[in-house]
């Protein structure tokens, strides 16, 4: 089975953790149309079953601090796409989807440049990382919107906003493009700027109005090298609205600049939006870039060494046909999902922006709207 391994990049309290768990309940089977739903992985039923335990009981919400649940050391989310767009074929899971998530502290110690005096733990959790960035087809980068909407005035400075959530990963970003002979640009990548916790009553109206434009607008001012980086090499970009608690759920309270506590009412459910199309997002622009180029990660070489002439045609005939058969189901897969986000796939690379749903995605009235151009907004900031 193929995969498409996704990795969450954010400080330490931006929300991968939440993010996590958000996808998973907004995207299980219990909540979707039953057509697509993530599951978990496994070869084996034991596998399987143990999958979801981890799955489920997965950073459980702690309601009266929400944003300070916090992950220790690396996790990795065993998780796999199920979809039954066709009658005849049965719900089993079509694509491996791996979701790694860690603690936020890591990204510093990449930045840092992994030196020898860190603690031997602390290495290897940053190599992994690193190692992580390069393998992943999708990355998901994690940008608080509290932390964004600081100094709302229009002709503020950002560098204090840049230093707290951008710096590093812009860093880390940027030198592993203009590494010589970088395998990180060898292919495409995916790139998902989501916008958390923007459900935060602290976000200025300026700010939020619109569906969130000038908050975007400022995202792509403080990640505008990774943006500018997207554009060179043509890879898909988003910026997507998340909250994983939903709007008017939560009380935020500012403690200092960086510091926020969020109390979730506790006579209200959690209404995530955002995370799906994110993910769906990234999922189904891998899925075209493999579609175009014919790349397939599950692919099993097969010894022919040994065989006659007539045996390794036979052998190179079934292997086409199986090809040919994957293919076509990619394909199917990609208008399938397609068809569920077309305003924001139709848009031109790049220039996309969708607002917040709070309803269930797949909802009639949950499809996503485009409502701006994300070029223009970046063309009227600057560094």
């Amino acid at each position: 089975m193929s995969s498409v391994t996704v990795t969450m990049l954010g400080l330490s309290g931006t929300g991968k953790t939440h993010a996590c768990k958000s996808l998973f309940r907004m995207m299980e089977r219990e909540n979707s149309d039953h057509n697509i739903y993530l599951t978990a992985d496994g070869s084996t039923f034991q596998e399987k079953m143990e999958n979801t335990d981890l799955i489920r009981n997965y950073a459980p919400e702690t309601r009266d601090r929400f944003t300070r649940s916090g992950t220790e050391g690396i996790w990795e989310l065993p998780l796999a796409l199920c979809v039954n767009f066709r009658k005849n074929l049965p719900n089993y899971p079509i694509l491996k989807i791996p979701v790694l998530d860690y603690a936020g502290g890591i990204v510093q110690t990449v930045a840092r440049g992994i030196r020898e005096d860190e603690d031997y733990e602390a290495q290897q959790n940053a190599k992994k990382l690193l190692d992580s960035i390069l393998e992943s087809d999708v990355l998901m980068l994690l940008a608080d919107a509290n932390i964004l909407s600081e100094n709302p005035e229009p002709n503020a400075s950002l560098n204090q906003i840049r230093d707290a959530i951008g710096r590093n990963i812009n860093d880390i970003f940027m030198n592993l493009v203009e590494l010589y002979d970088s395998d990180f640009i060898s292919r495409q990548r995916t790139v998902v700027l989501m916008l958390t916790k923007c459900d935060s009553n602290l976000i200025d109206d300026s700010l939020a109005k619109d569906s969130y434009c000038g908050l975007i607008a400022r995202a792509a001012t403080v990640f505008k090298p990774i943006l500018e980086v997207c554009r060179q090499y043509d890879w898909p970009f988003a910026v997507i609205p998340t909250s994983a608690c939903g709007n008017g759920n939560a009380h935020t309270t500012r403690e200092e600049f960086g510091r926020y506590t969020s109390m979730l009412d506790p006579s209200v459910e959690m209404e995530p939006y955002g995370f799906d199309i994110a993910f769906l997002y990234g999922l189904m622009a891998e899925l075209r870039y493999r579609i175009d180029n014919k790349i397939d990660n599950s692919a099993v070489a097969t010894d022919t060494s040994m065989l006659d002439k007539k045996q390794r045609q036979i052998v190179e005939r079934e292997t086409r046909k199986e090809n040919n058969q994957k293919w076509r189901l990619y394909q199917e897969l990609y208008d399938f999902l397609h068809e569920h986000l077309n305003e924001l796939l139709d848009s031109p690379r790049g220039t996309c922006i969708i607002d917040e749903k709070s309803t269930p995605f797949f909802a009639q009235d949950a499809v996503p709207r485009k409502k701006s151009f994300f070029e223009t907004i970046l063309d009227s900031f600057s560094l």
